[in-house]
């Protein structure tokens, strides 16, 4: 009797350790590859950004690895040249212009203050040529920061002679950084571009994802602007990476996503998502 309940106790064991362990594995393989219960805290932790990549309905196991391994760390370095190339120092930053000889670019460099602004040189370069709204924009921008200056020094006291020689020598700073705003020729891949490769007007947009700034760009001037212009097909915008904030941390994890995200036909979805966080 004794030797039965021996067994008996034995195979119980058994079971429950073989019970225990399939709970194990279950639950180690629930949670790597269904994050979206461990995302809290950090909103750009790897298990968020497999949580909003699950919320899009992308494959999840495909998605982790792409991102677990930077997958594409050489192609935002890349990206990252371009922007550097022009002299970039943060982002987001915007270029409107059009595109000769396949990945030829030929634009200039878009303030980004308002909406309105963006939006009538846009307008624009649609009615009257990219070669007019270049003109126009550098001798709008040229004008308000001539006014700046001149606002500047009367506030703190400048007057006649004194004021003139200040003046001009701000004024020789002042011309160094309109040169931003000069027509650009620079080859620019489009290999992440919405909207139609042949419209006449084309937006470059540098995005770091990780910037303070991204989140109120993509609210207040990207997003309506893709829907005014883009969606309408009256232009195109091309997305460059430019991960400046932290080029080896966040900014470089978060472009990396996106381009994960489109690996499976979700780019712009997920491009916008970590944006609008």
């Amino acid at each position: 009797m004794k030797s039965k309940n021996t067994r008996k106790s034995i195979i119980i064991i058994t079971i429950g350790v073989i019970v225990a362990i399939g709970v194990y594995f279950g639950v180690s393989v629930y949670f790597n590859y269904n994050p979206l219960v461990i995302c809290r805290g950090d909103k750009f932790t790897d298990a968020c950004l497999a949580s909003y990549a699950i919320d899009l309905g992308l494959n999840k196991k495909q998605f982790i690895d792409c991102i677990q391994t930077i997958k594409y760390r050489d192609q935002i370095a890349t990206d990252n040249e371009i922007g550097v190339a022009l002299g970039l120092n943060s982002a987001p930053n915007l270029y409107v212009g059009n595109f000769s000889d396949g990945d030829m670019f030929n634009g200039f460099f878009v303030p980004i203050s308002s909406y309105t602004d963006v939006t009538n040189v846009a307008t624009e370069s649609i009615n009257g040529g990219v070669v007019n709204a270049q003109a126009t924009n550098y001798a709008n921008v040229s004008k308000l920061v001539d006014q700046n200056i001149r606002s500047y020094l009367t506030s703190q006291g400048y007057k006649d002679a004194e004021f003139n020689a200040e003046y001009n020598k701000m004024k020789i700073e002042i011309d160094q950084y309109m040169r931003a705003f000069d027509m650009l020729n620079l080859k620019i891949a489009r290999e992440n571009i919405k909207g139609d490769k042949g419209n006449l007007v084309n937006f470059v947009y540098f995005v770091d994802y990780a910037s303070d700034g991204t989140n109120g760009f993509y609210t207040t001037i990207l997003n309506p602007l893709i829907k005014e212009f883009v969606d309408t097909g009256k232009a195109s915008i091309v997305y460059k990476d430019f991960p400046i904030t932290s080029p080896t941390g966040d900014s470089l994890r978060l472009a990396n996503s996106v381009r994960c995200a489109g690996e499976q036909q979700k780019y712009f979805e997920y491009s916008n998502k970590i944006q609008a966080l």
